[in-house]
């Protein structure tokens, strides 16, 4: 399913800075199977463009893909599943991520059997690996799972067991997110038919995500 959301835009200025443009998306996650797409345009090469998808809750465990839209089969820059977390679970853990923002999904201060998890987010060109974009227009796949610890509120009869998680997913219910996308070169763009590729990506995701929450490899997720 493909929600087609618009976008909310704004101007922030810093001193002596020019304007960057803040790009808003509201979108509700109301079944286990639906994926979410959002497009937006970057109109000098190098930018440094931040991303991020913040959930309202706890329970599902968010992730993205971002496709830059260029030849028949728009090639896949990168998955974000977590942003980095200020400090590893122990002592010194803040319970923040890189953006501020609080971990959730069973996360208890200085526990490392609780660590839960950050929602996605990467700021291209200032995280360490992770190159500015170039211009052009893109489109952001956001998928996930429902997730929580073994023994937590969140979880169901419908599991497996994962490294200490339970993950399935099983609807919960409907979960509010929200997609920023702050650069000084972006802007909002309408919505194109997908291509055939990223409809058989978002099938195969959601396939995996029916036996487990999908967590990405150290190889493929990269994040801020």
């Amino acid at each position: 399913m493909i929600n087609k959301t618009l976008a909310t835009v704004a101007l922030t200025l810093a001193a002596g800075v020019a304007q960057a443009t803040v790009l808003t998306f509201n979108d509700t996650h109301t079944a286990s199977n639906q994926d979410h797409f959002f497009r937006f345009h970057v109109g000098q090469d190098n930018a440094k463009v931040k991303v991020l998808v913040n959930t309202d809750g706890e329970g599902w465990d968010a992730a993205f893909s971002l496709f830059k839209e260029e030849g028949p089969d728009w090639p896949e820059i990168l998955k974000v599943n977590d942003a980095n977390r200020h400090f590893n679970p122990g002592p010194g853990d803040d319970g923040l991520d890189d953006f501020n923002r609080p971990l959730k999904n069973d996360y208890e201060r200085e526990n490392p059997f609780k660590p839960g998890n950050a929602d996605p987010g990467v700021h291209f060109g200032v995280t360490d690996g992770i190159d500015a974009l170039s211009a052009g227009d893109y489109t952001m796949f956001v998928y996930g799972g429902y997730r929580g610890l073994i023994g937590s509120t969140f979880n169901t009869k419908f599991f497996v067991q994962d490294e200490g998680f339970e993950s399935t997913n099983f609807y919960r219910g409907p979960i509010d997110f929200t997609v920023v996308i702050e650069g000084d070169s972006v802007s909002a763009v309408s919505a194109v038919p997908v291509p055939a590729a990223l409809w058989l990506f978002g099938s195969a995701i959601a396939g995996l995500g029916a036996v487990r929450a999908r967590k990405l490899s150290d190889a493929e997720c990269l994040s801020a």
